[in-house]
C-alpha cells in the first residue's frame, strides 16, 4: 500500500522523535591484551552491521514508533564476536497506539556493505545473531522495506532465553514482482508491545549472496485479465497492508471450488476489532485491506483497454451482513488519483463490483488507469466487530456491459 504505508512511516517517523537513542558517545577502544574474535564469514557474504563502533554501526540506525533505546555494549557475555553489540530496549508507547509495534531499522543501502543503493537481487538469505537476556522468549518480526515505506518479507520469530540465530529468507524473483528490489531502504526488527520492553543484544547481520545473475520471474496474463490467481506467480502479487499489527489481513490461495468464480481464487481473513480502534467519529477511523502491486500492475498494461470498458471483480462475503469496501487507485508515481467508495459486498453470495474506466481518468494519463499502479481494497477495522473471510476472483477488464458470471 504504498500511500497508506507511506504516510504510516512518515508519522512513525515524527512519532519517534521522543524516543531517540539513549545518550551514549564514541566507545572506549577494547584494552589491546583482550582476545577478540571474529565472525565466521562465508564466501560470497557481507557483514553489514558488527556493531564495534558508533558512528558506522549505531549511527545510521532509525527507531519508529517510539522505539525505546539503543546503546553500544561491551559486556563480553552479551558479545557474539568482535568486542561490542547493539544492546535494545524496545518499549513502544501502549498509550499513544497500541496497535504500532515498536520497530528498529537497520539500512540497508551502506557504501562498505557493497550495496550502496540497496540492491538486494543477489540475496538469499540474511542471518543476525539475537541474544533474548529474559527467561521467557520474546517474540520478534522481521520485514524488508522498500521505497515510499512498502513493507514486505514479513516472518515471525520466537527468540528463546540466551543465543539466536535469526535467518531472513530472500527470494528476490518473488520480491521483485512487487518491489523495486535494486533500492531495499531497510532491514525491520519489531517487537509486541509488553508491560516490561525486554532486553536484548544484537550481533553481526550477515548478507548471504548468490553468484547466479537475478532472472525477473515471467509475467503474463491472457487477453483483458488483471489477476485471476490461477497463475503461480500470482499468488506474490496481493500485498497486505501490515500497518496495523493486530488486524493484518491473511491472504492465502484458495483452492475450494465452491469459493471461486473459477480455478482458484483469493481467500482473505479480515480479523475483527478486538477493542484496540474506537468506535464512533469516522473522522478517526482505521482502515487495512491488501493491494494489487505496483509492480505488478505496471506490468498489466491498463493503457491497451479503452474508456468504455470496465474494470472488473467478483467477491464472496461469508459474513453475516454485507460488507463495505473501499478501494482506492494510484498511479505509478505513486500518487492517488481515484477512489470508489460505494461497494457493498452482500452476504452468502457472489457480487460483481463493475467500475467504469471512465470514471477512472481524469483526462491525462498520470491521473488514470492509463498510467495504473497500486490497487488498494481496504476496509473499516473500527465497524468490524467479528473476524470474518472474503473471497476476490476474476479481476479483469470487461466489456461495456457488466461481467456475466
Amino acid at each position: 500500500m504504498k500511500k497508506i504505508a507511506s504516510f504510516a512511516l512518515l508519522a512513525a517517523l515524527l512519532l519517534s522523535g521522543t524516543a531517540g537513542f539513549a545518550a551514549c558517545g564514541e566507545r572506549t577502544p577494547s584494552d589491546s591484551s583482550d582476545s577478540v574474535s571474529q565472525p565466521d564469514i562465508a564466501p560470497n557474504s557481507v557483514l553489514l552491521y558488527d556493531f564495534e563502533e558508533y558512528v558506522t554501526d549505531v549511527e545510521p540506525l532509525i527507531l519508529l514508533n517510539y522505539f525505546g533505546k539503543v546503546t553500544l555494549n561491551e559486556d563480553k557475555q552479551y558479545v557474539r564476536n568482535g568486542s561490542g553489540s547493539l544492546r535494545i530496549l524496545p518499549e513502544g508507547c501502549p498509550s499513544e497506539n497500541s496497535s504500532l509495534l515498536p520497530t528498529l531499522k537497520f539500512p540497508m543501502s551502506l557504501e562498505r556493505a557493497d550495496l550502496p543503493e540497496g540492491d538486494i537481487s543477489q540475496l538469499t538469505r540474511i542471518s543476525a545473531e539475537v541474544y533474548n537476556a529474559q527467561s521467557e522468549p520474546v517474540t520478534m518480526y522481521t520485514q524488508l522495506q522498500f521505497f515510499g515505506g512498502d513493507t514486505a518479507n514479513t516472518e515471525k520469530h520466537e527468540l528463546a532465553p540466551g543465543w539466536n540465530t535469526v535467518l531472513v529468507s530472500v527470494d528476490a524473483q518473488v520480491l521483485g514482482l512487487s518491489y523495486d528490489i535494486t533500492n531495499c531502504k531497510g532491514l525491520l526488527f519489531s517487537f509486541e508491545l509488553s508491560e516490561q520492553a525486554p532486553t536484548l543484544y544484537v550481533d553481526d547481520i550477515i548478507l548471504y549472496k548468490t553468484q547466479t545473475p537475478y532472472t525477473p520471474m515471467e509475467i503474463t496474463v491472457d487477453p483483458y485479465e488483471v489477476c485471476s490467481f490461477d497463475k503461480l506467480y500470482q499468488q506474490y502479487v496481493v500485498v497486505p497492508n501490515a500497518n496495523f499489527a493486530n488486524c493484518t489481513p491473511e491472504l492465502s490461495i484458495n483452492t475450494d471450488l465452491n469459493y471461486a468464480m473459477k480455478g482458484l481464487s483469493l481467500k482473505v481473513q479480515m480479523k475483527g476489532n478486538d477493542g484496540t480502534f474506537q468506535v464512533g467519529d469516522s473522522s478517526n477511523y482505521s482502515y487495512t485491506g491488501f493491494s494489487l502491486s505496483e509492480g505488478f500492475m505496471e506490468k498489466v498494461n491498463m493503457d491497451q483497454y479503452d474508456e468504455s470498458m470496465n474494470f472488473s471483480f467478483w467477491v464472496y462475503n461469508t459474513g453475516s451482513s454485507q460488507q463495505r469496501l473501499f478501494i482506492h487507485f494510484y498511479n505509478a508515481e505513486g500518487e492517488r488519483y481515484a477512489s470508489v467508495t460505494n461497494i457493498y459486498a452482500p452476504a452468502g453470495v457472489w457480487y460483481n463490483a463493475v467500475i467504469p474506466l471512465s470514471q477512472l481518468t481524469s483526462g491525462t494519463s498520470s491521473t488514470s488507469y492509463r498510467n495504473a499502479g497500486e490497487i488498494y481494497i481496504n476496509w473499516e477495522i473500527n465497524t468490524l466487530n467479528e473476524d470474518r473471510v472474503l473471497y476476490f476472483d476474476e479481476f479483469a477488464v470487461t466489456g461495456d456491459t457488466e461481467a456475466e458470471a
